[in-house]
């Protein structure tokens, strides 16, 4: 019997901060999301924009595509803030977004364990 505790080969945990910071990524690149539109079912990409908006904590399986959409608007969202320093309309400063969307990218670019 599997231990509840032990995980699925390839599993990923994003935190509170990724999650809020994911989901102002999607918000904030609609460029982005279109353009990624010809790879991702863009029903996909609204329910996952959407599960982000109802969590704090997600643990879960990602498949290519979601890898590679989790990372482009991660990307995306890094290129635009990069020239901000100050408080977001959500209350953290770009720097609080910029950590968390490059611990995504991190996790993102390489083989997940």
């Amino acid at each position: 019997m599997r231990n509840h505790m032990e995980r699925a080969p390839g599993t990923v945990e994003l935190g509170e901060a990724e999650c809020h910071a994911l989901e102002c990524a999607f918000a904030n690149n609609p460029k982005t999301i279109a353009q990624l539109a010809e790879l991702a079912d863009e029903r996909d990409m609204k329910l996952w924009a959407e599960e982000l908006k109802e969590t704090s904590h997600l643990v879960f399986v990602p498949n290519e595509v979601m890898k590679t959409v989790y990372f482009q608007i991660a990307d995306a969202e890094i290129k635009r803030l990069a020239h901000e320093n100050n408080t977001l309309y959500c209350g953290h400063s770009s720097e609080d977004h910029l950590e968390a969307l490059r611990s995504i990218e991190s996790t993102f670019s390489q083989p997940v364990n």
